[in-house]
């Protein structure tokens, strides 16, 4: 019988931000009173990603 287990994904994700998208990531860190940047960006993703499921659900992506 075949497994049905489903592909882990994984991506490592290194970003440097300068100037004025620094200043706006450590406003939004500083705001959420996160420590590390990495729960920063953890958070700013489940939020988007819940975004992008109400505008499909609602039909508002482009096909």
């Amino acid at each position: 019988m075949p497994e049905n287990k489903k592909e882990e994904i994984e991506f490592q994700v290194r970003l440097k931000l300068q100037g004025s998208m620094a200043n706006r990531f450590g406003a939004m860190k500083k705001y959420y009173g996160f420590e590390h940047n990495a729960d920063l960006m953890r958070m700013l993703i489940v939020n988007a990603y819940e975004e992008f499921l109400e505008k499909e659900k609602d039909g508002l992506l482009p096909k």
